[in-house]
Parts: C-alpha cells; sequence; structure tokens
C-alpha cells in the first residue's frame, strides 16, 4: 500500500552511527604482556622418513617462558630446515610444508581433540580452496614460489606458482601454518587448566609432495628435516583473572570450546558409472562433505583427478558434462535433485566454503576444475547458512546409515580408481577440574 513504508520506518529506532559516535572502543588492560614463544620436539632434532617420522611437540614446555600464558591458536605455524640429502636439485609439487606429513593428531589431557589421516592431501585440497592472495603468503612463508632461472619471477595473480627448487646439499628455513580448526577456534587457550597440550605428526615418504627439480629425472629423492619448532604467541594474564578461571573450574564448572573437526577416509570405486559409498561412521553435527578421487600411479597429495573426459578441446557440453552426485542420509537427499553439471557442482563448493571459511572466494581455475588436477566437490549440511548460529549441521546418528552416491565418472577408468571423502563435523571441548571431556 502507498505510503506505509513512511509508518514503517517512522517505527523503528534511531542509532548513533559509528562516524558520530566518539565513544572509546573497550580496553583490556587485563593483558598484561604479549610474547612469541617456540616450542621444539620431545622426539629428537632431525627427523626423516626412513629413519625417523614421529615429531612430538609439549605445548606445556616453552623454550622461553610461555608455559603459564594463554596460546593465541591463529598464530600457531610449524617452523624447520628442510634439508636436501640427494644428488640432485628437488622442489616441493605441494603450495604447503604441512603436507609432508601424512598424519596430525592433538591431544589434550589425554583427549584425543584431532587425529587427521590422509594429512598432505587435505593441507593441499583446502588450500586449493583458499583465495589466491592467501595461497601467495602461505607460499611465501614455505618453499616460496616462481618461474625463470634466478632471480625468478615472483607468484602472483598473472603468474602461476612454480615451486622453487632446493640444490643438493642445500637447505631452506620454511614455515607453514596446520590444517587443525581447534587452533582457530578463535579461543585462547589456558595451558595451566589444560593438562598437557600435544601435537604430534608423522611423516610422510620421500617421494610424497618432493620430486626431482627436472620432470624427466626418476632418481629416487632425499631428504630430512631439522630443527623443527612450533611457533606461536602466548599473551599474558592478569593473576586475578588466572585464579577466577581456576575457582570457575573446581566449582564443577567447565570451559567449552567448540570447534570444528575433520574424519578423512578412502574407497576403491568398484564401477566408475554409478558407485555408491555408505559413511560408516556417525556424527552429532555433520557441516559439510568433501569429496575428491585419484587414480593409481598419481600424486596422492597433490592431484585431485576429475570424473570428466581429459582434452584440449572437451568443454562442459551436455554430452561431455555428465557426471552426478548426490548424498543421501535415509529418505533425505541432498540436493535434492542430483547435481546436473559442473557448474553446479562449483556453486555448491562455493556455498561449502561460505560455511567453513566465511568466504566463497576461492583461488581454483575453473581450467583445473573441469579437465586439470583440481576437482574437489563440496556440499554443506547445515540447515542456517552462515556464522550467526552454532551447530545446525544433520545428525547421521539416528540409525540412518549415510551414501554418497556417483554416477558417470567415466575418466576414472583405466586404473585403479579411489574416492577420498572428508566429513567436516563440530566438537566440543570442555576443559574441566579434572581434565578435559570431547563431545562430537
Amino acid at each position: 500500500m502507498a505510503g506505509a513504508l513512511e509508518s514503517h520506518a517512522s517505527a523503528l529506532r534511531d542509532s548513533l552511527i559509528d562516524g558520530m559516535s566518539f565513544g572509546s572502543r573497550p580496553t583490556a588492560s587485563y593483558i598484561i604482556n604479549r610474547r612469541s614463544v617456540s616450542f621444539p620436539p620431545q622426539s629428537g632434532g632431525t627427523f626423516e622418513p626412513g629413519v625417523l617420522r614421529l615429531l612430538r611437540f609439549s605445548l606445556q614446555d616453552a623454550t622461553d617462558g610461555g608455559s603459564s600464558g594463554w596460546l593465541d591458536g591463529e598464530t600457531l605455524r610449524l617452523a624447520f630446515v628442510f634439508h636436501n640429502k640427494g644428488a640432485k636439485a628437488v622442489k616441493c609439487v605441494s603450495m604447503l610444508p604441512a603436507s609432508l606429513f601424512r598424519r596430525c593428531r592433538v591431544m589434550c589431557s589425554g583427549v584425543e581433540v584431532m587425529d587427521l589421516l590422509d594429512y598432505g592431501r587435505c593441507c593441499e585440497m583446502f588450500e586449493n580452496l583458499m583465495p589466491f592472495s592467501r595461497q601467495i603468503n602461505d607460499m611465501a612463508e614455505g618453499f616460496g614460489s616462481g618461474t625463470g632461472t634466478f632471480p625468478a619471477t615472483p607468484a602472483n595473480f598473472s603468474v602461476p606458482w612454480t615451486p622453487l627448487p632446493i640444490p643438493s646439499g642445500d637447505s631452506r628455513r620454511v614455515l607453514t601454518p596446520l590444517l587443525c580448526p581447534f587452533f582457530q577456534a578463535q579461543k585462547f587457550l589456558p595451558l595451566a587448566l589444560m593438562g598437557g597440550l600435544v601435537i604430534e605428526m608423522e611423516l610422510d615418504d620421500y617421494g610424497a609432495v618432493i620430486q626431482n627439480a627436472t620432470a624427466t629425472d626418476a632418481d629416487p629423492v632425499a631428504w630430512e628435516i631439522v630443527q623443527p619448532l612450533i611457533l606461536i604467541d602466548s599473551v599474558q594474564v592478569d593473576p586475578a583473572l588466572s585464579s577466577s578461571y581456576a575457582k570457575h573450574l573446581l566449582e564443577g564448572k567447565t570451559l567449552p570450546i567448540s570447534y570444528h573437526n575433520f574424519y578423512s577416509m578412502q574407497a576403491t570405486m568398484t564401477d566408475v558409472n554409478a558407485f555408491s559409498l555408505p559413511i560408516q561412521r556417525g556424527f552429532s553435527r555433520l557441516s559439510a562433505i568433501y569429496v575428491s578421487f585419484y587414480k593409481t600411479g598419481i600424486n596422492f597429495a597433490t592431484v585431485f583427478t576429475g570424473p570428466y573426459p581429459p582434452g584440449a578441446n572437451v568443454y562442459p557440453n551436455r554430452t561431455t558434462d555428465t557426471f552426478r552426485f548426490q548424498v543421501q542420509l535415509g529418505g533425505d537427499l541432498k540436493p535434492t535433485y542430483q547435481t546436473d553439471s559442473i557448474t553446479e557442482l562449483y556453486y555448491r563448493l562455493r556455498m561449502c566454503q561460505g560455511i567453513v571459511t566465511g568466504t566463497d572466494s576461492m583461488g581454483l581455475e575453473w581450467a583445473d576444475y573441469w579437465n586439470g588436477n583440481k576437482f574437489i566437490i563440496g556440499l554443506t549440511m547445515e540447515k542456517v547458512l552462515g556464522n550467526e548460529v552454532a551447530h545446525t549441521g544433520v545428525s547421521t546418528m539416528g540409525g540412518q546409515l549415510l551414501y554418497i552416491n556417483l554416477k558417470n565418472a567415466q575418466n576414472l577408468e583405466g586404473g585403479a580408481a579411489t574416492v577420498h571423502v572428508v566429513c567436516h563435523y563440530d566438537c566440543v571441548l570442555s576443559i574441566t577440574s579434572g581434565g578435559a571431556e570431547l563431545a562430537y
């Protein structure tokens, strides 16, 4: 009705806009100091796939006095010196040095916070889904990137990523973020109240992501990592405030930390024309599902084989765009009708990333997605999109089995094809006076 909007607008409450508000922001005087601390491994100083694979860090033993502080998990980095022991120059074919590892475990007071298998492939997959600007920054901290001989042209938005080689007998110190949502939960971690926080990293094989710099060189590679450290910031809190948290726990209350977790699994595709994969594990709140493929003989950690026909002149027309995907939970289908095109798959992947990372901007180029080696499926299982509310994913604990249905993946013929599934689900770690309890 004409004029009705005027009545509606006049009934709303006015508020002072930011540009006219001269009030100061709140302070945090209870934060006394902030320091960058480091944690060396307990299991040695030199690690190598064929000798000593397991790196174990105890975050209670800070080398520079941070064990009594609160850790800022978003500043966490793993730093180490990569030493090329082979006779030829080598390069890392992954964007992240974290892909050198095949497993990562995090424990709090003896409770397993995260245990992620296929860790290198998961790191590479989620890095591919990050905005390109973020990828460039991560590569700058890691092995570096550029094209041509020295001085190499640095990576930018128009120059594709090319790993920088490491000469024979030479070394390079690199840093890498770790794929562990527990540390990105936007909560400071009170070490004195957590009863011990441990990170374990297991190295993958020599040739998992390290190759000879010359593509035609098939000689085996040899390398080791030296002087690994966990780098993280620690804030010192006023003792009176720290005591109030300890008193809170002694009264039988808890400090809950909500975070996301990952479950990784693989299965051999018995029929590329029609394949249904059951997910046996149950989740109280399943947020998202990621699916990718690989074939025997390719690099497991970095190649995500697409199910579409390969070829320079094959475009996604109705005759070639035949792959279909759908998830079934009992009688519920997601999406309601199976995906009908690669454009819909890309759209649902962007929607999924908007839920998981808060942005649907991805550094995943169309050519690589269609008939390259970066084909990744993502499907959100949340009932409410956005970050305004939590724990709106679906439950698979009611006795209904979860199935992933795939059709027409003909490009995966001609070799053992494997489907890799990563389930993204909600967890709550409750810190108590007696340790920690995990709910998932």
